[in-house]
């Protein structure tokens, strides 16, 4: 059966686009594949390395759950926007600088990808020509084409696997700002209704909009706490690293290309990072705050409904107010809540004073190793009496030169 004219184009049209989202995934997963086999050769540091496959697997992982994930997405930001309409018909949806955080995530983008083409393309181009090996054999008039693929894929691979990071992390954001003043709002309409109207003009009503809030807020959670689970992930990565390659004292991090792209990475990560987690805590804590509402206006409502019989349906929608949970999750494995942001700090810090010592450490080691090689020399035509001494010497200054003291013991 044939197609009419007036179908044909269209179902070209869908074709070219099918075809064309196929061609898409596909160099994805090629430039995924190809970025993971050859970033360890690009990026001789440990450190850089490990910030590059992080943000490279996070963000290939993140691709695979906002596609599985993309119609439970979409249904429920569109139930989350229809809400929000309804009890905030005036209130913006999401949050109100998303656009200045675009503004500057197109800028951190390029400002990323300005030091990886100076690297790549300039400042080690010719000692990649000369030290970068294939795992199969290719000719060498296409060596210098191919390994221009390669840095390419990584450039392309890395900062799209950020950049799929950074959305992710904006929708999760403006999803738990908006949740939030959803809660908020109905909380203190619903104080205002019970110091000044009776119960039977708003009770019911008011039951079912908790009843829908608290299924919405559950149905938000289970499509997105994967995405803030891998969003964390990442930024916790990329903040540990940073600190490591910070105190780290090799070379290569002290040009002015490095510190600029080290620099930049923490900055978005602690600001990614903090901006999740206040958002997300939001929700928390203004479910706890609902849970209150009964402590707050029971001496207003028993005055104004002394004589009025809803008070059944009254007892019955506190009580559930009680029993809700309105949290979001990273993963389901932990509430997200203020105490995530302070732990974090803690662990930076702590993780710095710990490599600070260890920096510490090694810096008076040659020190200790060239101590023990002049007395190794001098060994020779000791008698037993001297070279006793001499080790003992050895020992007492190891301790001194790593524990100072006053010498009195």
């Amino acid at each position: 059966m044939t197609s009419s004219p007036a179908t044909r184009p269209k179902t070209m049209k869908y074709r070219i686009m099918n075809i064309l989202k196929i061609t898409i995934r596909l160099v994805i997963v090629l430039t995924f594949v190809i970025s993971m086999i050859f970033i360890h050769q690009v990026i001789p540091s440990i450190t850089v390395a490990l910030s590059l496959y992080a943000t490279n697997t996070c963000g290939f992982i993140l691709r695979f759950v906002l596609k599985s994930k993309s119609f439970e997405i979409s249904k429920t930001l569109n139930q989350l926007t229809k809400l929000s309409n309804t009890l905030n018909p005036n209130d913006i949806i999401g949050n109100k600088y998303v656009r200045r955080y675009l503004t500057l995530f197109f800028i951190s983008v390029i400002t990323l990808l300005l030091p990886m083409s100076i690297i790549f393309f300039f400042q080690e181009w010719e000692n990649y020509k000369r030290t970068f090996t294939f795992p199969f054999y290719i000719p060498p008039e296409f060596q210098a084409t191919s390994l221009a693929v390669v840095l390419v894929s990584i450039m392309f691979s890395v900062i799209s696997g950020g950049a799929v990071c950074g959305i992710a992390m904006l929708l999760c954001d403006s999803t738990y700002i908006t949740t939030s003043n959803i809660i908020k709002t109905y909380r203190e309409s619903l104080i205002k209704k019970l110091k000044t109207q009776n119960l039977s003009s708003f009770i019911f009503n008011d039951m079912k909009v908790l009843k829908t809030i608290v299924t919405l807020v559950e149905a938000i959670d289970k499509a997105l706490n994967a995405c803030a689970l891998l969003n964390y992930c990442i930024f916790t990565c990329l903040i540990f690293i940073t600190i490591s390659v910070a105190l780290s004292k090799e070379n290569i991090f002290r040009t002015e290309v490095v510190i600029c792209f080290i620099a930049i990475n923490f900055i978005i990560s602690v600001n990614m990072f903090y901006m999740v987690t206040m958002s997300g805590s939001g929700v928390y804590e203004e479910g706890e705050k609902l849970k209150k509402i009964g402590f707050e206006c029971a001496g207003e409502v028993f005055v104004l409904n002394e004589k009025d019989e809803s008070f059944l349906a009254l007892f019955l929608l506190l009580d559930n107010i009680k029993e809700v949970n309105l949290k979001m999750t990273g993963g389901g494995m932990f509430v997200i809540e203020r105490t995530v942001f302070l732990t974090m700090t803690n662990a930076v810090v702590t993780y710095g004073v710990i490599l600070f010592q260890l920096s510490v450490d090694k810096s008076i080691s040659p020190v200790v190793l060239e101590l023990q090689k002049t007395i190794a020399y001098h060994m020779d035509g000791l008698n037993d009496d001297h070279l006793a001494e001499q080790i003992d010497n050895c020992d007492k200054t190891q301790l001194i030169l790593h524990y100072p003291c006053d010498g009195s013991d």
